[in-house]
């Protein structure tokens, strides 16, 4: 008693205790306690702002406190203060849980509510603030016009924040009210859900008994009344079912909630308490004192709303889960109702149909007309129109109860997802509350987590197929249309009625005529012809009426099933996606320890128990007994391969020795060593086979049998491809003499796969036996114990098979030294090495499931990669056999061409050696082209196919979303984007694949389609380089957006930083738009001849910054491309390649001149490079010192043709020359030599001295 809290009440935390003051413990301490919180309380109301106290007190209030209560109106002073603290004290001596009810009392659970902080006691009631004084305020301020501009600014927005606070607050106090209502009415609804699931009342639609006596239209209006009640039952489960989810995460949140709620009222406590800076402005320091409290008012009904929300949910635990089974089996007490109305329209629409039937025929007869009254086509039709309206009837039962099925399965997975969901979540839960203990604890977790495991293969494997669900989907919707083609047809026949000139009937004249007729049906004449066929249209009129009805009763029904049908597919696709993103990141077992040891000796033991294979004979014999022949012929299949597998093996030798010459050009040997490669592996897996298919058919429900056959063909599906691989490896066989492997690394391969398939396989098929036998649980122990054995024994081939130094790679590295693969030797080989060894640790500590499902997909990617390197194999020996097919093709014709041209003499030497009329094919340009188109399919053949395989791993990279690196801007500065481990691991994959494919794309681009289009080669070129462009930069873009580095985040930086690059690097960005421009407008072209300044050459490279050009000494020059854009070049090819050549010839003096510009002009026009028109020309134009100048004139179509051209040329005009005697000039120079007189003396042509 004497530790009694005088600022709070236990239920309401923040509210002054009334009965503080009536407490009848009188001690020193409380009457000290009691005059502190008088005299705070006083010191504080002479700094309130009393006006805003509330003008309209709670309903509570008594109403002395309402008197004394200040008005806004009245003048501050003595007197008001003193009211204040006298309205102050009358609020605390109100009841502090007023707004509940007075009898109720409180609960032993609400009395354990943990404290939250207490509001300053010196503060008045902060639920007193008034909306209406906080508005008269605002607007006081907002009127007045004595008052400085930045202090009515500042006042302004205060008191709208105060105004904002007040309106916070009294919706919390609404809120608080509704929880409130439902906290006392819990326990009530509680019991009474309770009392209506032991006894439930659904209303029925109809009576007991009712449905033999309904008529048709009764029925009818029943099955409609059974579906709105069954709607709303659905409609109400799924509420309650929302609710139970929305209410799990929302009771998840509220403890934060509490928190922070606990901690802000410290914090502003503190505020509140904190002093006032001095010279601040009293209007601004009362204004700032009243959204403080404005604040704590808010946030303290905040918590109190909180905490009454937790108590409401704490208290409705179990009425939500009531209601939720309560409309469940509402739901489906209705769905027994529409199933029985459903049956019994049915029947009774079957029974109508056969009367309509039989009254059409009857009255058909004895009108006696066979068909309609005016088409007989529309009998017919009518005809099958009952037809299929029977069928209709019979299947639309089936329909709803297909439908009835589906929401069931859809329900039941919703239900199971949304468990699993919120066990995970409690499991996460426990792991990261610090104050798990490391003992139990963390046992009982590591077990819950097994578990969860367990739960989650095991619901995997259960659920449903989406290709069947799409099948049906489709089933579905093709019945859809079918019912609908017959709503058109029966439109089109109730048209045709509509026209007849008969007077239809009514519904009661027809009922009186159908009475009528069927009472005298034995006298034909009782009834006029008119009557009759009046009877039989409104006949066929109803049949087609109601058919119509029922058909579009079937395609709602229908349409709803393929709705459900869809909502299956979506939650099937949605939780498995759920359990492939966690399931690997939980144990599937305990770790391994050394009490395990001992359940893998017994399970070894009992899994070698003769008792168990005793029975395994027995069956295959009398199997034997009944399927003989199917036995014989797989026998004599494998005695017949064992006999000739020694001949096999000795053919493989010869095809090998035939395939090794270089002279072969068949493709036949390699085929036939494939085909008996495939053929020796044949005996071993057909016997796997057989036996375990026939274990599987006569298991039955021994699990063992099953099991064994299990293991069997696991056994085959892989020795099958090892042991291929290992006949292609044989000696002088497939691999040696076709691939051309070298003899070292076949070698290797097959000694090495030779003990892995006897160590390896066996250990395969007893793993797979014992995963099978769930009866034997050794999975986790004595399955381990294999699964390690197999992994070990993958090491040690790995690191036999790979070595660098001996592996089967030494000659291809010792081949591509100083290569990407050689330098990264030893990161590749360590890395596939040690893999196994991961999986082996993973499965030792407790993942399993995790560790079988990546080495099963390592193993399937693994022989995914060899078997393309196969194809890759095969398809470049039946390249390289063709490449010798047509160099024997050319050598052929090579040798007819020599042929033809000795017996043919009249050509003369010069021309017959540049005239040859076959146009070889450039067989090393095909075989390069190919083989690039070759490689880059199979490359993107194998990323997709490894992309396919992990396809069912990859959404286990999203759990890792929760790994947080660094955080990234936003659209906004302020907004910040986690970047996750998730994202990373994409970014990575997206980066490799980008550079692949700018490098491998726009070549196979070229090869597979640009080739064959009438394109010149500088626009292919330039198509090329662009999408090469456009693939780096939506690499680029899909590399960064896994990166959480998004055009939104970062285009104020590339605003930013676009001044600064525009004038850093200007002659980069001005390089890279002139190549754009370069590749666009094309003024000049890959091939082109230039020239730039004083270098001629070809332009072999346009680049991002730079082309290339090489000169005719095979120098490249790199030129950046903004000289070229704009600069002054010359270019030789740009729209015509015609190009004119000079030859300067001299003869001596006396020569004929005109015969020889003859003979030079025929020498021009017998060249086939010499272009016809223009036609060359021979002119005589320099008379020089000791020649005289020809010059020949003529044109080529190619630069290129020049040099070859002019070579030939000078070689005619020489031997021509000589043959017509005609001299080449010579350059001569005369000299005149003259005696010196004797009389002139030789000093004087002797040199200076000192010269």
């Amino acid at each position: 008693m004497d530790r009694i809290d005088l600022g709070r009440t236990p239920n309401y935390p923040g509210k002054l205790n009334p009965g503080i003051l009536w407490t009848p413990v009188f001690n020193g301490q409380v009457v000290l306690r009691l005059l502190k919180s008088i005299a705070i309380g006083c010191l504080v109301s002479l700094l309130a702002p009393t006006h805003l106290l509330a003008q309209n007190n709670p309903p509570h209030s008594s109403s002395q406190a309402t008197q004394n209560v200040p008005n806004a109106d009245q003048p501050s002073g003595p007197t008001t203060r003193r009211n204040t603290v006298r309205a102050l004290m009358a609020s605390r001596q109100a009841p502090a849980n007023s707004q509940e009810p007075a009898s109720k009392e409180p609960s032993q659970k609400d009395s354990q509510t943990t404290d939250t902080p207490a509001v300053n006691s010196a503060n008045p009631d902060l639920s007193a603030i008034s909306l209406d004084a906080v508005t008269a305020q605002l607007q006081q301020i907002l009127s007045a016009t004595d008052l400085d501009a930045n202090l009515k600014q500042t006042l302004t927005t205060t008191y709208e924040a105060v105004l904002a606070e007040t309106k916070k607050r009294i919706e919390e106090e609404k809120a608080i009210k509704d929880y409130q209502a439902a906290l006392d009415a819990a326990s009530a609804a509680t019991a009474d859900a309770k009392r209506r699931k032991e006894k439930p009342d659904f209303k029925s639609v109809y009576f007991d008994g009712s449905l033999v006596w309904s008529n048709l239209d009764r029925l009818q209006a029943y099955q409609l009344d059974a579906n709105a009640m069954l709607q709303a039952a659905a409609k109400n489960r799924t509420e309650t079912e929302t609710k139970i989810a929305a209410r799990e995460a929302r009771k998840k949140e509220l403890p934060r909630f509490i928190n922070d709620d606990k901690s802000s009222i410290a914090k502003l406590n503190e505020e509140l308490a904190a002093p006032v800076p001095e010279g601040t402005d009293p209007k601004i320091r009362e204004a700032n004192q009243l959204l403080i409290r404005a604040k704590l008012a808010t946030t303290s009904a905040h918590l109190r709303r909180v905490e009454l929300e937790q108590r409401t949910y704490e208290s409705e635990n179990e009425l939500l889960p009531l209601r939720k089974d309560l409309y469940l089996a509402e739901e489906k007490f209705y769905q027994g109702q529409v199933k029985e109305i459903t049956e019994e329209l049915g029947k009774r629409r079957e029974t109508q149909i056969g009367k309509y039937s039989d009254l059409v025929e009857r009255l058909r007869k004895q009108l006696k007309i066979t068909d309609r009254i005016k088409d007989p086509k529309e009998f017919s039709d009518l005809k099958t129109q009952i037809v299929s309206w029977r069928e209709l009837v019979s299947e639309q039962a089936l329909n709803r109860s297909r439908l009835e099925d589906a929401r069931n399965r859809l329900r039941y997975l919703t239900d199971r997802y949304r468990t699993m969901v919120e066990r995970l979540g409690n499991t996460s839960t426990v792991e990261s509350n610090p104050s798990n203990q490391a003992g139990q604890s963390s046992l009982n977790l590591s077990r819950m987590k097994s578990l969860v495991a367990n739960v989650l293969k095991k619901q995997r494997e259960d659920l449903p197929k989406i290709d069947q669900l799409n099948r049906e989907l489709e089933d579905c919707q093709s019945k859809i249309i079918l019912v609908q083609s017959r709503i058109l047809a029966l439109d089109d026949l109730k048209r045709s009625f509509e026209d007849s000139e008969i007077q239809t009937a009514t519904a009661a004249e027809y009922e009186l005529l159908v009475s009528k007729y069927e009472s005298v049906s034995e006298d034909p004449k009782s009834l006029s012809e008119d009557q009759k066929r009046t009877l039989l249209l409104a006949t066929e009129q109803r049949i087609i009426d109601e058919f119509r009805i029922d058909a579009n009763n079937a395609a709602e029904t229908l349409f709803n099933l393929a709705v459900v049908y869809q909502g299956l597919i979506e939650h099937v696709t949605k939780y498995r996606k759920f359990i492939d993103e966690h399931i690997l990141w939980i144990r599937s077992t305990d770790p391994f320890g050394l009490a395990d040891w001992q359940a893998v000796a017994d399970q070894t033991k009992r899994f070698f128990d003769l008792s168990r294979w005793r029975e395994v004979p027995l069956r295959v014999i009398a199997d034997f007994r009944n399927h003989t022949w199917g036995y014989v012929t797989a026998i004599l299949s494998v005695l017949l391969l064992a006999i000739y597998t020694k001949k096999m093996r000795q053919h493989i030798t010869k095809c090998g020795v035939l395939a090794s010459k270089s002279t072969t050009t068949s493709f036949m040997p390699t085929f036939q060593t494939i085909l008996l490669c495939l053929l020796l592996a044949l005996p071993l897996v057909i016997i796997h086979l057989l036996l375990g298919w026939r274990l599987l058919s006569i298991a039955h429900e021994e699990q063992f049998v099953a099991a064994l056959g299990w293991g069997l063909l696991v056994s085959a599906r892989y020795f099958f491809p090892l042991e291929v691989l290992r006949q292609i490896a044989r000696s002088g066989g497939l691999a040696e003499n076709n691939f051309q492997w070298s003899k070292h690394s076949t070698s290797v391969l097959r000694s090495q796969l030779r003990w892995l398939i006897d160590l390896a396989i066996p250990c395969v098929g007893l793993y797979a036996i014992v995963v099978n036998a769930t009866e034997l649980r050794a999975e986790e122990s004595l399955g381990r114990v294999l699964f390690g054995t197999m992994l070990f024994i993958c090491t040690v081939f790995l690191i036999n098979t790979l070595h660098p130094r001996y592996g089967v790679l030494r000659e291809y590295l010792q081949a591509n030294s100083g290569g990407w693969i050689d330098r990264l030797r030893f990161i590749w080989y360590i890395g596939l090495c040690i893999a196994p060894i991961v999986l082996l640790g993973m499965s030792l500590m407790g993942y399993h499931y995790t560790a079988t499902r990546l080495a099963m997909h390592l193993h399937t990617s693994f022989m995914t990669l060899v078997g393309l390197l196969l194809i890759y194999c095969i398809i470049c020996r039946w390249l390289l056999l063709r490449k010798r097919t047509l160099i024997v093709q050319q050598a052929r014709q090579r040798l007819e061409e020599a042929r033809r041209r000795d017996a043919d003499g009249s050509l003369p030497p010069a021309a017959s050696t540049t005239s040859l009329p076959i146009e070889l094919t450039d067989l090393s340009h095909i075989n390069a082209q190919t083989m690039r188109l070759v490689s880059s399919t199979l490359l993107f053949a194998a990323i997709a196919a490894i992309a396919f395989i992990w396809s069912s791993v990859l959404p286990a990279v999203g759990a890792l979303d929760s790994v947080k690196l660094w955080s990234v801007t936003g659209a906004t500065p302020d907004e910040k984007l986690p970047v996750t481990l998730a994202n990373l691991l994409l970014a990575i994959p997206a980066a490799i694949m980008t550079i692949v494919a700018a490098k491998n794309l726009p070549g196979l681009l070229e090869i597979a389609l640009l080739q064959h289009l009438p394109l010149e080669n500088a626009v292919r070129y330039a198509i090329t380089s662009i999408s090469r462009y456009t693939i780096l930069m939506l690499g680029i873009a899909m590399t960064f957006n896994s990166l959480g580095v998004r055009w939104a985040s970062i285009q104020w930086l590339v605003a930013a930083l676009g001044v600064g690059l525009g004038f850093g690097l200007q002659e980069i960005f001005a390089n890279f738009i002139s190549g754009l421009i370069l590749l666009f407008e094309q003024p000049i072209r890959v091939g082109d001849v230039i020239t730039v300044g004083d270098t001629t050459g070809t332009v072999s490279k346009i680049r991002m910054r730079a082309t290339t050009v090489m000169n005719f000494d095979q120098q490249e020059l790199v030129i950046p491309n903004k000289d070229l854009v704009t600069g002054r070049l010359l270019n030789w090819t740009l729209s015509d390649s015609t190009n004119r050549m000079i030859i300067d010839v001299g003869v001596a003096y006396g020569t004929d001149t005109t015969q020889a510009c003859q003979i030079l002009r025929e020498i021009c026009l017998n060249h086939p490079n010499v272009l016809k028109t223009p036609e060359p020309t021979a002119f005589f134009e320099i008379i020089g010192d000791s020649t005289l100048q020809l010059k020949v004139r003529l044109f080529l179509a190619s630069l290129d043709l020049r040099l070859p051209t002019r070579h030939d040329l000078l070689t005619s005009i020489h031997q021509r020359f000589a043959q017509e005697k005609i001299e080449m000039a010579y350059p001569t120079r005369e000299l005149h030599i003259k005696s010196v007189p004797k009389e002139w003396p030789l000093s004087a042509f002797k040199a200076p001295t000192g010269s």
